[in-house]
């Protein structure tokens, strides 16, 4: 099985310095030929970094919200917006608790 993680945003950016940085993490993940969504960074500036590296957003399968917090889990309404749609969420009972008070899921 081929997997490929691509960084959408971390704390530091490209080489090049043409990719948005944050503290949080985002990755976009193709594995077994699903592509999906780990964490969504604090801002929602990962959107703009997946349009930069032709990864869509929209053909997505699912989102995995790894927990709660900020860095995490701050854009994921920006990418809801942006992809206009719910999409399929995998999220913890630990991490559902730390949503909750952030989003009405």
């Amino acid at each position: 099985m081929e997997i490929k993680i691509t960084t959408l945003i971390e704390n530091n950016t490209d080489d090049k310095g043409q990719l948005l940085f944050e503290h949080g993490l985002s990755l976009y993940i193709e594995a077994d030929g699903k592509k999906f969504l780990f964490d969504t960074g604090q801002s929602g500036d990962f959107i703009e970094n997946a349009k930069s590296l032709s990864k869509n957003l929209n053909e997505l399968d699912f989102c995995i919200i790894s927990h709660g917090h900020y860095d995490h889990s701050g854009g994921f309404v920006k990418f809801v917006n942006e992809i206009g749609k719910f999409p399929p969420l995998i999220v913890g009972e630990e991490s559902q608790k730390g949503l909750t008070y952030q989003y009405t899921l």
